[in-house]
């Protein structure tokens, strides 16, 4: 499949786009054939290397497309391995693209509780773009005040 990939950290440049193995299935995970990604701050600060994220690597957090398994449409939840904790992450926590591949791919492997229904009324951009920035503000306005 297709990826943008990052050999190294920098500027915009960088980024390739290169053929990568498609995602390996493995059990309590679930693979998702996207359909639009969307770009945000933390995938620029991935890309200058102000995370530990390895190389080469694919980036992106923020995606939709469809469930290879189930044929739902579907958005990918960018928090993995947030715990037991609602008011805070447990050790492991990391955002999709720091560690894992990411959705600057035609497809990305994720833990099956990361993902949920795509809203019927949005577009596949508008609910790629939701995830990440969408529930941080929701989570400052409505939860931290």
């Amino acid at each position: 499949m297709d990826a943008v990939v990052l050999r190294e950290f920098g500027e915009p440049d960088v980024l390739r786009l290169e053929s990568v193995p498609d995602p390996a299935p493995s059990p309590g995970w679930v693979t998702v054939r996207l359909k639009a990604a969307a770009l945000n701050w933390h995938d620029v600060l991935v890309r200058q290397g102000r995370y530990s994220s390895p190389l080469p690597h694919v980036l992106g957090a923020d995606g939709a497309g469809v469930r290879t398994d189930t044929g739902e449409e579907v958005l990918v939840l960018p928090s993995l391995w947030w715990g037991d904790r609602e008011a805070a992450p447990s050790a492991q926590w990391e955002i999709l693209g720091d560690h894992q591949r990411g959705t600057y791919a035609e497809s990305v492997r994720v833990p099956e509780g990361c993902v949920a229904p795509k809203p019927h009324g949005l577009s596949w951009e508008q609910a790629a773009a939701l995830p990440l920035v969408g529930l941080t503000t929701y989570r400052a306005l409505f939860t931290r005040g």
